[in-house]
């Protein structure tokens, strides 16, 4: 009772016939009670998972805080910026096959990859990011390059904005966000999770998830992870097949805590890879059916092996060294270079034929990326006088190699958007070549200096950004030659850059927090290679995104909202004339997004959960070369998007919940040129649940629909002027045995 009680200012007394009364506590920290137990003094909880990470906020799906890079574990209310983590609980209900489908409640981001496509592009902010810009831990570099396996994964978290500083610099450059997975770790209860599930059309799968801790203070962790998927899809004649083996092992000692975490990843697709499309004249034809396949015939197959090491040693009280190390590869063989392209207003389009005017261009072929990550750093916290400093010193360096091989094209043929011909294949049988090395190398500091018992946080660092980029050739460009197979380098570029910081977090209230954040993301600049530019073979710095925002985050104490304003600047390289024929090429291309954002998460009733937002965003290109299309809004940002995720425990049945998620997404420009418009479209998820038991093991059974009313729709994606098709109608029925 004492325990049960501790820190709440009441205490337990026995009654002489034998009952309990609680009356509040006196002032002394130690009183004796009649039966002679003392009573403990007030005690402050703090919990977080075996992980590390943050504790779960009400109704399970979001997490109270988020691992914010080099600023490590912040609660929610205590960044500086727009973020939401999502918890397993999240991953496993909606069934997720994939990280957007994780996002699918979340209004700063868009999928921009068709659903069966071999990689994962996304829109945040109006900003384009690549699968290989998501994190694992807080390090690039790491997870598969291609489609991200969910079933590794123990949160999800968004920041939503440039990263530069907290990340450093992504392998592609993305600024209008940034995706971290935290990798699964082994709970002090043992699991052991079996999952079989089903997905339309005939694509049967199953999964594998088990966790222990040994050791006489469960010190020692293992968490196993195995899961495949394999038969028909809902789109077209198209099958796909998935398998991944996965562990994490951790050690939590007194002083001494590390981990690692391998794993082994297989994807493929038979019979198609996924639809884009881009259109010749000013008309859009109306998009087909959802379940349509562009190109019958097609194959994607990917494999990617990677691991991370972590590790960090508590010197003193205050002062923690921390180091990790990553790697991974991954290789691709078939058809990723896949639109339909310069599709007229009937939906004709013709591939790889001399003389026709709308060609598409199938070209199969090999590559690979290998990638290695590794940082290190001290960090630790102290007093100068009444204000409590957080500091982090720590550098990062990635290196990437990217290799693809020489391409053939396929024959030609006519084809029909609405009615689609299968794709002569060709074979794919040249070796993959370096392409390019780039080396991503940085060191930051940072002070988050905190007064008032916490109510005043001041966030202050800066990062310096190295940039390294060799670029290589083929030495013949006969492919019957053996000088085809050997490069040499062809182009060399060494920049640097460096990126401030600042956040304010003021909480005037208890469940109040005001913020504001100045904070800049890094793209890779480039060498001048064009030959008629006045300055031909200078180097280009890499280009700095800036972004300002202020917002106010109100927790209501089981459901929170969070109400951001911002603004984002991102140059370009454009070419500026000094004349009708002198020009040069500098980083003065600017795109620049306002936009203000809503973001709710919680459980706002007894049995009713919500999660979801809205965002308006206004984009406009600001700086173009010559001034086309200058003042025009860009591709990929459409004014208004919605995502309103809800759950409703059904009263009198115990264990059945009814869930689903609106998606609303308004009319878009598809080009720069603002020529072609895409309407306006709604997708509905919906699906429930029922956790039950059988004998003396843990059920729950899922079942969702994707997409229910099968609405066909265009969506803007990662490149002027090509649309995706949306994801047809898809049925998920799982069910998950803890024995």
């Amino acid at each position: 009772m004492a325990r049960l009680l501790a820190g709440s200012g009441w205490q337990a007394h026995a009654r002489a016939d034998g009952g309990w009364e609680v009356r509040p506590a006196p002032a002394a920290a130690n009183e004796i009670l009649t039966d002679g137990a003392p009573t403990l003094g007030a005690i402050t909880v703090t919990a977080t998972s075996v992980s590390g990470a943050p504790p779960v906020y009400a109704g399970g799906q979001v997490a109270k805080g988020a691992r914010l890079g080099i600023l490590g574990n912040t609660a929610i209310m205590d960044a500086p910026f727009s973020v939401t983590a999502y918890t397993a609980k999240t991953i496993e209900d909606q069934q997720a096959r994939s990280i957007a489908e994780v996002l699918s409640a979340d209004a700063s981001v868009r999928q921009a990859s068709p659903s069966a496509y071999g990689l994962e592009f996304y829109q945040m902010r109006g900003f384009l990011a690549y699968g290989e810009d998501i994190a694992m831990s807080g390090m690039y570099g790491v997870l598969p390059y291609g489609r991200i396996p969910v079933e590794l994964a123990e949160r999800v978290e968004v920041l939503r904005g440039p990263g530069a500083l907290l990340y450093g610099q992504s392998p592609s450059g993305a600024v209008g966000g940034a995706i971290n997975v935290v990798p699964k770790r082994a709970d002090d209860e043992p699991i052991t999770r079996v999952t079989a599930s089903y997905a339309s059309k005939s694509q049967l799968g199953g999964a594998v998830d088990i966790g222990r801790r040994f050791g006489d203070r469960n010190q020692w962790g293992v968490r196993i992870n195995a899961a495949g998927m394999s038969g028909d899809t809902a789109t077209d004649s198209l099958a796909a097949r998935r398998r991944l083996g996965a562990i994490g092992l951790d050690y939590r000692g007194e002083r001494t805590r590390f981990s690692l975490d391998l794993y082994d990843q297989r994807y493929r697709t038979d019979g198609g890879v996924g639809v884009f499309a881009q259109f010749s004249g000013t008309t859009v034809p109306k998009a087909p059916k959802a379940s349509t396949n562009f190109f019958p015939g097609t194959y994607i197959d990917a494999s990617d092996t990677g691991g991370m090491f972590r590790g960090e040693v508590d010197i003193a009280d205050n002062l923690t060294a921390y180091v990790g190390y990553g790697q991974r590869h991954h290789y691709y063989t078939g058809y990723l270079s896949v639109a339909a392209r310069n599709v007229d207003a009937s939906g004709n389009f013709c591939g790889a034929v001399r003389g026709c005017s709308n060609s598409t261009t199938l070209p199969p072929g090999t590559g690979y990326d290998d990638t290695r990550s590794l940082e290190a750093g001290l960090r630790g916290h102290f007093r100068t006088g009444p204000v409590r400093h957080e500091w982090n010193l720590g550098g990062q360096d990635m290196a990437i190699d990217y290799g693809y091989s020489t391409t053939r094209l396929t024959s030609g043929y006519s084809s029909n958007i609405y009615n689609p011909t299968r794709v002569p294949l060709t074979g794919s049988d040249y070796l993959p070549l370096p392409r390019t090395h780039t080396e991503l190398t940085s060191q930051a500091v940072s002070d988050t200096m905190s007064v008032l018992d916490d109510r005043l946080r001041l966030t202050l660092g800066a990062r310096e950004q190295r940039v390294g980029l060799l670029s290589y050739a083929p030495l013949s460009s006969n492919l019957s030659s053996p000088l085809a197979n050997l490069v040499s380098v062809s182009s060399s570029y060494h920049a640097k850059r460096v990126t401030p910081m600042a956040g304010l977090v003021i909480k005037p209230v208890d469940g109040v927090s005001l913020y504001g954040n100045y904070i800049e993301g890094l793209t890779s600049g480039s060498l001048v290679s064009d030959t008629k530019a006045t300055n031909y073979g200078t180097v280009i710095p890499p280009l700095q995104t800036r972004q300002a925002e202020i917002g106010v985050k109100w927790d209501l104490g089981t459901w929170t909202n969070t109400l951001a304003l911002y603004q984002i600047r991102k140059p370009s390289t454009i070419n500026v004339y000094s004349s009708n024929t002198q020009y040069s090429v500098d980083g003065t291309g600017e795109q620049r997004n306002r936009g203000v954002e809503w973001s709710v998460f919680g459980q706002v009733a007894r049995g009713v959960r919500v999660l979801g937002g809205v965002a308006y965003t206004d984009a406009e290109l600001t700086r173009t070369a010559r001034g086309v299309n200058q003042g025009n809004t860009p591709p990929g940002a459409p004014r208004w998007k919605a995502n309103l995720g809800g759950e409703w425990d059904v009263p009198g049945v115990a264990g059945l919940t009814l869930t689903g998620n609106v998606v609303y997404t308004s009319a878009a420009w598809l080009n720069s040129a603002n020529t072609q418009r895409i309407p306006s479209w709604t997708r509905l998820d919906v699906g429930a649940r029922y956790a039950t038991r059988m004998g003396d093991y843990p059920v729950t059974l899922r079942a969702s629909l994707q997409n229910a009313t099968n609405r066909a729709y265009w969506d803007t994606s990662w490149r002027d002027g090509l649309a995706i098709l949306g994801a047809p109608r898809t049925f998920l029925l799982s069910a998950s045995f803890d024995l």
